[in-house]
């Protein structure tokens, strides 16, 4: 038992092969009635995988056209970070759903089948492996549920810190009605 207002130091002597969870083989710790941790992490890991991603990116605004309009941005800062010991590789994806009016009262689509396109930008290795990471197709989307290719790290060369960007465009249709769509833009890493 861990008794109120008492300093505790957690030493591993002979850490074994893996990541730590507190930067090095000791931590300490004080536990008092006052304290918010409900749970006090120490030792050895195997590795974890991180994806950061914007919150949200605006595509340029458009004036109204009587011809299809494209419009695109980079989706910049994409982080990966793998820590993990096994070094089992991992792929980024992405979805979009239709872009839709932000207006509550309008029932306003510009459907991305055709529309939506995807290309891959540069990666960044901000530290680890410095081969194996490789670039996904350019993809036009064809439903929601297409899920296009950005990166991945191949099994054995997956392992450090990685910034990606990602170009993205929307092709406009003509006569569309002017107001602000919005859309999500969905990152999954496996």
């Amino acid at each position: 038992k861990l008794l109120h207002g008492r300093n505790y130091r957690i030493n591993i002597p002979n850490p074994p092969t893996g990541s730590s969870t507190t930067g090095g083989n000791f931590k300490n710790e004080l536990i008092n009635y006052r304290s918010t941790q409900s749970q006090i992490l120490f030792g050895y890991g195997t590795g974890s995988l991180y994806l950061n991603t914007p919150s949200a990116v605006t595509l340029p605004s458009l004036t109204v056209s009587t011809v299809e309009t494209e419009t695109s941005a980079n989706i910049n800062s994409i982080q990966v970070i793998d820590t993990r010991l096994s070094n089992p590789g991992w792929t980024l994806t992405a979805t979009v759903n239709n872009f839709r009016s932000v207006l509550a009262m309008e029932a306003l689509d510009i459907p991305i089948a055709g529309k939506f396109k995807s290309r891959p930008g540069t990666v960044t290795i901000n530290s680890g492996q410095t081969q194996g990471i490789g670039i996904g197709d350019q993809k036009i989307t064809t439903s929601v549920l297409d899920q296009m290719s950005i990166f991945s790290g191949n099994p054995g060369s997956s392992k450090g810190d990685f910034s990606i960007n990602n170009n993205v465009t929307l092709t406009v249709p003509a006569y569309i009605k002017a107001t602000s769509y919005t859309t999500d833009y969905v990152f999954t890493i496996i």
